[in-house]
This record gives structure tokens, C-alpha cells and sequence, in this order.
């Protein structure tokens, strides 16, 4: 551990309050790194995302109504995130590969090509137990791509392939911005922007959305498959992630660089949540001032 795959190139500027510097997760103090050692690895990894789920896109105002079916018009509400949320989705087998581009080793290339494997449909027997476990028939998702079951749920919605063609400024702000940050960040920038900027909040982020699809008429039958799927199989692959990510992290500045990245892609997220909340009747209380 330690050793770099290639040198690193400069991690894009962030903005100041992405700038390494005191952990914002409540009752974490800033410290200075322990001595390099796996144990200190581990241990600020466990920070890292103990701070990811304290971030603002995993406690949004419109995410939590959501969740809670608390908006006035949960049918709205979600055929719009569906419309907005595609330009970004449907980008993530190329923000696995620029990430990929980063690796050298062939171990750690490796890990990220089993997940843009499984971006295109392909699973594995212990993928097919850990959906029936969760009540998912693997027949419905087997060999089909992750594009595919997104795009199931917009139709299952009334979202038509027209309206997703017309993605918002915001959405491609998103997707955009994380392929730009990508494409000059370096390693541990990268996996921090993927890691636990990404993969590790799939869970808790889908899950909203899930049961706010469940809190709707079941007579609509909306197709959550792509919501549920991931939130069965995503827990893999922030702990393969986590194992390919702690390579890169045994020195102040690969920290700095990892968390900077995170916080980006956080952020970002962020944002877009903000612009649908401005869009979406909630309770007037969690409006964002």
C-alpha cells in the first residue's frame, strides 16, 4: 500500500468549502493523520463516511419529504425527478470509466469493471441471492442494463423518451461538472468522487425514493426495480470501493485530495436537490430558506 499507480495530476480546484480542512460530520473533531498505517487508514475511512451520510444530499429537505411521502403531489413530484434524474443516471457507466482510466494496477481496474459489468446487466449467483433475499426475481433484471430499468420506471411512471431527451440546465449541470471533475482529478480525487461521494450513499438515497414510489396508489404499479436492485447490490460495491480506495490513502495529501472529491460529488447532488425542492410543494416548514 502506498505506492501510487502513476503520478498525480492536479486535483481541479474546489471550491472553498470543498478545500481540505476540519471534518464536518457533527462531533468528529479536525485532527491532524495519525501515523500511515492500515489501522489509520481504516480509521479515516470511517470518518470519511461518517461525513458523507452527515452531508446535506443525504438530509435534503425534498429528499425526506420525499422518503416520508410528505408532498403534495408524490405522482408529480417523482415523474419530475424521473425526467430530471436520467441525464444523470444515464451517465454512470462513464463515470466509472473515468475512473478506470485512472488505475494502473490491474486488481483495482479490475473491481470497477465488475461494476460496469453489472451496469450492463451482467450478474452474478451471489447478485441473484442477494435479490431474492430482498424479494426481487432476478429473472426481471438478469442480462438487462441498469439504462434499461431506469428507463422501466419512467415509463411505468408516464415519463415518455421525448421528455427525457430535454434534460433540465440543472441535471446536465450535474452530469457535466462530475465528468469534468473526473477527467482532471486525480486518483484519490477520483475514487473519493465515486467511493463515498457516490456508491456509498446509493443505498440511503434510493431507499427515499423507494418508499416514496410505495407511498403511491399500488394500483399505478410503478417499477422501483432499478431503486430496489441497487439498494441490494450497491453495498458491494462501496466495500470493493473502500478496498481499491485505501491504497490511495496512507498520506495527508492523497486524504485531502480523496475527501475534496467527495465533497464535490456530494455537493453536487446537493444542488440538485435544491433545484427540485424549489419545484416541489412540500410542507412550507422545510422549504429551503
Amino acid at each position: 500500500m502506498g505506492v501510487r499507480d502513476k503520478p498525480v495530476s492536479p486535483v481541479p480546484q474546489p471550491r472553498a468549502s470543498l478545500r481540505a480542512g476540519p471534518w464536518r460530520t457533527p462531533g468528529i473533531r479536525g485532527v491532524s493523520p495519525e501515523p500511515d498505517s492500515a489501522a489509520s487508514n481504516l480509521l479515516f475511512w470511517g470518518r470519511l463516511e461518517a461525513e458523507a451520510l452527515a452531508h446535506p444530499a443525504l438530509n435534503h429537505p425534498w429528499l425526506r419529504a420525499v422518503g416520508e411521502g410528505d408532498c403534495a403531489n408524490m405522482g408529480q413530484t417523482l415523474q419530475n425527478f424521473a425526467r430530471q434524474y436520467h441525464a444523470y443516471s444515464n451517465a454512470f457507466p462513464r463515470y466509472l470509466q473515468r475512473v478506470i482510466e485512472k488505475l494502473q494496477q490491474p486488481d483495482h481496474r479490475a473491481v470497477l469493471a465488475e461494476n460496469l459489468s453489472e451496469e450492463e446487466g451482467c450478474l452474478h449467483e451471489s447478485d441473484r441471492e442477494k435479490l431474492r433475499s430482498v424479494g426481487i426475481d432476478p429473472v426481471g433484471v438478469d442480462g438487462v442494463t441498469h439504462r434499461q430499468l431506469y428507463r422501466r420506471f419512467c415509463l411505468s411512471l408516464g415519463v415518455r423518451d421525448e421528455e427525457l431527451d430535454r434534460p433540465s440546465a440543472n441535471a446536465l449541470h450535474w452530469r457535466d461538472d462530475l465528468l469534468r471533475f473526473l477527467e482532471a482529478a486525480s486518483p484519490p480525487a477520483a475514487l473519493g468522487a465515486l467511493g463515498p461521494g457516490t456508491e456509498y450513499v446509493v443505498k440511503p438515497f434510493y431507499g427515499a425514493i423507494s418508499s416514496g414510489i410505495r407511498s403511491l396508489d399500488v394500483g399505478q404499479q410503478i417499477d422501483r426495480r432499478f431503486f430496489d436492485t441497487h439498494c441490494a447490490l450497491d453495498g458491494q460495491h462501496a466495500d470493493d470501493l473502500r478496498s481499491v480506495s485505501l491504497s490511495f490513502a496512507d498520506n495527508a495529501r492523497d486524504r485531502s485530495e480523496m475527501r475534496a472529491g467527495m465533497l464535490h460529488a456530494l455537493d453536487l447532488r446537493a444542488r440538485f436537490l435544491t433545484h427540485l425542492h424549489r419545484q416541489t410543494r412540500v410542507p412550507s416548514g422545510d422549504r429551503p430558506s
